[in-house]
């Protein structure tokens, strides 16, 4: 992710997740910290330097998520929320006005989904002390149900005459071909959004959605901006 290294001045707002992947080695010839790393009281404060390689650039992001952004329940409270129907407002990241969905939007919501949270498992798979390690079928289900209680609110919203600006002109399910629609009331039909929300919310939080110059997606620091390489 772009500026993946972290900003060591600043306060921790973002929870640390526990990768299914081993640490890299204490010492390495591409990672080397210069100066002082105990804190000393007067002394400059140590500089992280290590090795990439520059793979794209980040050309829009989102605003910094917030958990209060996320559930989804009623008018009142949605018109309340710092950022209104959030989801839709993530997705003209990766669809600009200028940009509509395509049969290639199914794609693009799972990968968004995925970015977005964080405990999938599949059979044979370490488990994870994130999220609640649901199959990428549990993972599908519960998003498409988060997708369509979104509609449901907007559809409440629009037909009350509601809203003002916080109301988008229609909602992300609306925005897509009829056939993708389909596949997701098949899919939410009988579940629950709960998982989505408990293994989205706490890798989401205070980091923010960008998308590419290739129009790649994916979730970074709340230090990303237009312009900021996306490095391996």
């Amino acid at each position: 992710m772009p500026s993946w290294a972290p900003d060591w001045q600043s306060i921790n707002r973002t929870t640390p997740l526990d990768y299914l992947i081993a640490a890299a080695v204490a010492e390495d010839d591409w990672i080397r910290v210069e100066g002082d790393v105990l804190g000393t009281a007067g002394r400059p404060l140590p500089h992280l330097q290590v090795r990439g390689w520059v793979v794209d650039e980040v050309v829009a992001h989102s605003h910094r998520m917030e958990t209060t952004d996320f559930p989804v329940r009623h008018l009142a409270r949605e018109q309340a929320k710092e950022h209104p129907f959030w989801l839709d407002s993530v997705w003209k990241i990766e669809f600009p006005a200028d940009e509509a969905p395509g049969h290639g939007a199914l794609v693009a919501l799972e990968t968004l989904s995925l970015a977005l949270s964080f405990g999938i498992k599949e059979a044979n798979q370490r488990v994870s002390k994130a999220g609640l390690n649901q199959t990428f079928e549990e993972h599908h289900q519960s998003f498409a149900t988060y997708v369509m209680e979104y509609h449901k609110l907007w559809k409440n919203f629009f037909e009350a005459g509601e809203g003002g600006d916080c109301l988008p002109s229609r909602s992300l399910f609306d925005s897509l071909p009829v056939d993708l629609q389909r596949t997701l009331r098949w899919r939410a039909e009988g579940a629950s959004s709960w998982g989505f929300l408990r293994c989205m919310t706490w890798p989401s939080m205070c980091r923010v959605v960008y998308r590419t110059a290739s129009a790649l997606v994916g979730v970074g620091s709340r230090m990303t901006r237009p312009g900021i390489s996306s490095a391996a």
